[in-house]
């Protein structure tokens, strides 16, 4: 009884690790590939999608795209047009809406960070500069949102937001820790600040568009869904509201 319980655990292992290995192959023959043609033609490329939990980058034509998506639709996480016949070479560097209607929900993760400056006499009185950070770790990139408010405290207020690759802040733990920003070359002009976490847990993109930005945050003190509104189109100034 137990040599089959063994055999058949072993079969399950199997199976999974040869799924794996599958989905391993599909990405790095993706990376091979010329982002002027679609992957299974020589055709432009109309969409490209990110898969395989945010791993794997494809392009196709129309064609292509219905019967690759039949066998991976799935496995899709964002889908977008391209618009140029040239895929991006990262798919972040896409910036057209995404128009998967049913996105899968991938988990990402967040950090909160609350960052000051050293006290300065501004109009006559002592002023502390201070900020929020909220980072989301969206696998191809870094959605920075910034603000003056407290981000626990109030339930809306106007932050800024932009993308990155820096992933330092990620880096910074509990305890409050002195940052020197590396933009400044001389060392006795140096914009120095400190760190600490807040708040750490996983997120959610629930929508992803030009004007709106949906998340669902679950940490020990941010939780709930929090809904972003660009101000103006071409601005990286946008209304934060939380929703219960």
């Amino acid at each position: 009884m137990k040599s089959k319980i063994k055999n058949q655990s072993l079969s399950e292992g199997l199976e999974l690790a040869s799924e794996i290995l599958k989905t391993t192959s599909k990405v790095l023959e993706e990376s091979r590939h010329s982002h002027d043609k679609c992957m299974e033609c020589d055709k432009p490329p109309t969409h490209e999608v990110l898969w395989a939990e945010g791993h794997g980058h494809a392009w196709f034509c129309d064609e292509h795209l219905k019967s690759w998506s039949k066998e991976n639709g799935d496995d899709i996480v964002y889908l977008k047009e391209v618009k140029d016949g040239v895929a991006a070479m990262k798919f972040s560097d896409n910036k057209n809406p995404n128009i998967k209607e049913s996105t899968k929900v991938v988990d990402f993760t967040f950090t909160l960070h609350h960052r000051w400056w050293p006290s300065k006499l501004v109009e006559g009185k002592m002023d502390m500069p201070q900020k929020f950070e909220l980072r989301i770790d969206k696998i191809d990139s870094v959605l920075e949102i910034i603000t003056n408010a407290d981000i626990i405290g109030q339930s809306e207020f106007i932050t800024y937001i932009k993308e990155s690759q820096n992933r330092d802040s990620f880096k910074i733990g509990e305890s409050v820790q002195r940052v020197i920003s590396p933009l400044d070359t001389d060392i006795s002009k140096k914009d120095i600040s400190w760190m600490h976490l807040v708040d750490k847990g996983s997120a959610k993109m629930i929508e992803s568009t030009d004007i709106l930005v949906s998340i669902e945050l679950k940490g020990d003190k941010l939780s709930g869904v929090i809904d972003l509104h660009r101000t103006e189109k071409d601005h990286n100034y946008w209304v934060l509201k939380k929703l219960k």
